[in-house]
């Protein structure tokens, strides 16, 4: 790509928000490209034209680059200035630039326009693409990892922080964190006293309480989750109903709750998380032969009044926690 020449970023379309709104929205965009392009060594300038933003680029390829990045850019064109006469031009206070090279940005909002979301996150294809929606919509990501050991070996782990640090690049300005939570006190409990068809319910109930926990300690809006209507079956319309009853104060959010595999192997591969698959292994050992697929919940309290609960408060303090990325401020 041309060097030496000027990129113009058109923000995706603010017409219905109110003129506060619109303004924050460019001043986050600004902050983000601020940040991309200093995690990127560029020491261009970011200018705010009305609704554009103008970059007068040493390098507008790689500026362009970290442009691609960044929710909240609808389109990255590069141009010259150039006379009135010509074809393919965008006006820019009076002055004129010819396009030589446009392309699509990722759309969306811009990194903290929205507020601080808990994303649970696993070493499977759904979570990854259910994050990248909330980040796209203009979400911090809190990235929350569940460490089912002794049930399950280090693999999952490791390309679950793979997967969030692989997410962190769609994230700028603002500190990406993520928590490594163990899960194995709490499953224990589940196998002492859960129906054995129930296992993964109450699982799934623990690890909503988990996630409650370390968004109260974040101030965190909502828990994002990659569930997908009947993809498993934990996630049938009835289990779902079971599982998120455990938390009734914070909302739980199902980015790709209608998706199909396809759909989340696309977008996998567009974002870059499908790779980690093949290294995946089974998340823990204790799915049952024969799940429960229709829970109910009068079944529910009988069984959680016979668990130790303490261990919630225990598993978020001894949680790992790892700084994905820096806040950068420009």
């Amino acid at each position: 790509m041309t060097s030496q020449a000027t990129v113009i970023i058109t923000p995706t379309d603010t017409s219905r928000f109110s003129s506060e709104r619109r303004t924050r929205f460019m001043e986050l965009l600004r902050r983000a490209l601020d940040a991309a392009l200093e995690e990127n060594d560029l020491v261009d300038t970011v200018e705010v034209h009305d609704d554009l933003l103008v970059i007068h680029a040493a390098d507008a390829g790689k500026v362009s680059d970290a442009a691609r990045y960044i929710p909240g850019v609808k389109t990255i064109s590069v141009g010259h200035v150039a006379s009135d006469e010509t074809n393919n031009v965008i006006r820019v206070d009076g002055v004129v630039y010819k396009i030589v090279r446009s392309f699509s940005g990722l759309g969306g909002l811009p990194t903290g326009l929205e507020g601080r979301v808990i994303i649970m996150i696993s070493s499977g294809l759904d979570s990854p693409v259910a994050a990248f929606k909330a980040i796209r919509r203009g979400c911090v990501p809190i990235f929350v990892h569940f460490d089912n050991s002794p049930y399950s070996d280090q693999t999952n782990r490791d390309i679950a922080i793979k997967q969030a640090r692989e997410l962190s690049k769609f994230v700028h300005g603002v500190e990406v964190k993520m928590y490594v939570v163990p899960h194995g006190d709490d499953l224990t409990e589940v196998l002492r006293h859960a129906p054995r068809k129930m296992t993964c319910v109450f699982c799934r109930r623990n690890m909503y309480r988990l996630a409650r926990e370390v968004a109260l300690r974040e101030n965190a809006d909502a828990i994002i989750t990659g569930e997908i209507i009947g993809e498993q079956a934990s996630q049938t319309t009835r289990n779902l109903l079971a599982e998120t009853s455990s938390v009734c104060d914070i909302p739980v959010i199902r980015p790709c709750i209608g998706d199909d595999k396809v759909d989340i192997e696309r977008i996998s591969r567009e974002i870059d998380t499908y790779k980690f698959a093949s290294e995946a292994t089974a998340c823990c050992v204790l799915p049952p032969k024969y799940p429960s697929v229709h829970a109910r919940l009068e079944e529910i309290p009988p069984v959680e009044e016979q668990m130790d609960i303490r261990w919630i408060q225990a598993e978020v303090n001894e949680a790992e926690t790892i700084i994905l990325k820096e806040a950068v401020m420009s």
